[in-house]
């Protein structure tokens, strides 16, 4: 049985309304979860900060300044790049998502097309 072009047209509009708004659910998500890691990051990077202020304030020769810059570096990188991954981890697994919900409405549309032909 063939539906109507206004029931077609209904059909068509209720599914993009509802793929608009799965895809604002996965950016509203991913948005929730990059603040998450920047405030996170901010906290951590806070804290070290603190407390390589605190050590170098206890710091009076010029070879220990060198010495506890290079051991406050290190992690702060290694933080930095850990933070990093997590960025692009999460931007991936976000175009991922928006990547299935797109193939999976192409398929509805193929399917649908298929039906009223």
């Amino acid at each position: 049985m063939k539906t109507s072009v206004v029931e077609s047209i209904t059909q068509a509009q209720s599914s993009a309304i509802e793929s608009m708004l799965m895809v604002s659910k996965i950016y509203l998500d991913s948005t929730e979860r990059l603040t998450q890691l920047n405030m996170e990051a901010l906290r951590d990077s806070f804290n070290e900060g603190t407390a390589a202020l605190c050590a170098l304030t206890g710091v009076t020769k010029g070879a220990s300044i060198k010495d506890a810059q290079s051991e406050i570096v290190s992690p702060m990188f290694e933080r930095a790049l850990a933070y990093a991954r997590n960025v692009q981890a999460l931007t991936a697994d976000t175009q991922d998502q928006v990547a299935q919900l797109a193939n999976a409405r192409v398929a509805e549309l193929k399917k649908a097309v298929k039906l009223s032909a």
